[in-house]
């Protein structure tokens, strides 16, 4: 399949960190060397002056004014190929296989798909940009051959002094953790990226027409039609055997949920961005996915200390996350659920762990989720959607469901699968020992929910749990596809960041 040219605008992976880095911080000193028959040497003026009038761009339209000057520098495509080809090479095989078996279990990825498999080389020839946080440093991308800007390197280096501005108010490298919980990490990496993508689609239409449109509607029209082609490209990848995890949380971050939210909360009044957004973050993508669930004050936190010390007794936690919204999305849309958007609807809040059997040496799984309809009508649906989930992830069929005082459940006692749903609560526990199990079922019907908005929603941020799989931020492999309209643009723009 036709591989396509991504923007990574990215807090970058440590070792690209110090190749990056030692690349010079003078924007009046940037040099490129010249390969045979490669670029002329009058494109480095070419690219400053273009660099100069975007940044005056990005002050007028944001109403902001930088703090400090913005280096740019350049690489040529096989330049940058060059520094970040093979790169994760030096992970041993043992632990991808590890982190492949996790997402498997979690029903991110199929029996046998790779998550690793074409990163190197997609990352390597389809980057077209980026912004290293904490360096006031961006980086531009150009074909060997360029001799000038293309229309979608100025693109690109509006969105990345975007990041720039952002940066140098709000401190990216210390509001984005890496380490953080999927869904809050997504959650603030689609206002990252959403803000930078929003006034990048509203300097496109300058670029077009000479003018900024004076109201969102055309943007959001626009963002319409690039979510309808995201959608149908991502379809098609999974057709060619790449997961949803793959390209699903970048393609919404980029067309659609990330810019969405932004223009759902701020319109055009660029000061709600920093005055409401930056300073309280959204926790889970239920708000972004769901821009009314932003000021709402039922936002929940999991009190989970009772399943975690069970979980800790002869285990050894692997992976301890919140999938959250967005990933359940995903993982049902993996597996063909044409619902797939309406199957996790209403799901307020999760906690995900991933154990390994310190005796037997086998990974056991268990997933909380918790749900705020009093009806039980949305628990009830996810309950029923996913059981059928794993009939697909495990090629079985599990048992009907019981109905007992106060719940329904499944328990599958030859594959050691139990699910479990009341009014506001899901629960799986796959894998377990049997001797475990009731254990871990009275622990998961002790797990309770708490509010969490204003200083509360930031001290949540403070204290979130450690995830050590990544799930699609510290190994991206970014988007193939052409956004309609606008021709060979540059597509993905989103963060990397340091590695474990």
């Amino acid at each position: 399949m036709k591989k396509r040219k991504v923007f990574v605008f990215a807090i970058l992976l440590i070792p690209l960190i110090l190749i990056l880095l030692s690349c010079t911080n003078d924007s009046e000193k940037v040099t490129i060397p010249v390969q045979p028959g490669g670029q002329p040497t009058t494109l480095k003026a070419k690219v400053m002056a273009a660099a100069d009038s975007i940044r005056l761009a990005v002050q007028r339209f944001r109403g902001k004014n930088y703090k400090r000057k913005v280096f740019v520098s350049v690489f040529t495509q096989s330049q940058y190929a060059a520094q970040v080809g093979n790169q994760f090479d030096t992970i041993p095989q043992s632990t991808k296989n590890l982190y492949n078996n996790i997402l498997r279990l979690e029903g991110l990825l199929r029996p046998g798909a790779d998550y690793y498999s074409s990163y190197d080389s997609t990352i390597a020839s389809g980057t077209a940009g980026f912004y290293v946080p904490g360096t006031d440093s961006l980086y531009v991308i150009l074909a060997d051959t360029a001799t000038g800007l293309a229309f979608e390197d100025s693109l690109t280096l509006f969105h990345e002094f975007v990041h720039a501005l952002q940066d140098q108010y709000f401190g990216l490298d210390t509001i984005n953790n890496p380490y953080a919980p999927s869904d809050m990490y997504y959650a603030t990496d689609y206002v990252i990226e959403g803000e930078a993508e929003l006034l990048m689609d509203y300097y496109y239409f300058f670029l077009n027409s000479g003018a900024y449109p004076t109201t969102s509607t055309p943007v959001v029209n626009f963002l319409n039609q690039e979510q309808i082609g995201a959608d149908a490209d991502l379809d098609t990848m999974h057709q060619h055997g790449e997961p949803m995890l793959t390209n699903m949380p970048l393609q919404w971050e980029y067309f659609s949920y990330g810019p969405r939210f932004i223009n759902a909360i701020a319109g055009m009044n660029w000061s709600i961005i920093d005055n409401t957004i930056f300073p309280v973050l959204p926790l889970r993508m239920l708000e972004v996915l769901h821009p009314q669930e932003y000021s709402a004050t039922n936002e929940y936190v999991l009190n989970t200390q009772a399943l975690d010390s069970v979980i800790v007794q002869s285990n050894l936690i692997e992976d301890d996350d919140q999938l959250g919204e967005l990933l359940a999305d995903v993982m049902f849309r993996e597996w063909d659920f044409a619902a797939f958007r309406d199957i996790p609807n209403g799901m307020t809040a999760d906690e995900s762990f991933v154990f390994r059997d310190l005796q037997t040496d086998t990974l056991r799984m268990v997933w909380y989720t918790y749900w705020r309809d009093s009806s039980a009508a949305a628990a009830a649906t996810f309950f029923a959607n996913y059981a059928s989930l794993v009939n697909k992830k495990r090629n079985i069929v599990l048992p009907p469901a019981v109905d007992s005082t106060g719940f329904a459940y499944i328990n599958d006692t030859v594959n050691n699968i139990y699910i479990e749903q009341a009014t506001s609560y899901v629960f799986t526990i796959e894998n377990y020992k049997k001797s475990a199990l009731s254990s871990l079922t009275a622990a998961c019907r002790t797990v309770q929910p708490a509010s969490a908005w204003g200083l509360a929603k930031a001290r949540a941020r403070t204290s979130a749990r450690f995830s050590r799989v990544d799930k699609h931020r510290l190994l991206d492999r970014g988007i193939r596809r052409f956004p309609p309209a606008r021709g060979p643009m540059l597509a993905a723009r989103h963060f990397l960041h340091p590695g474990r």
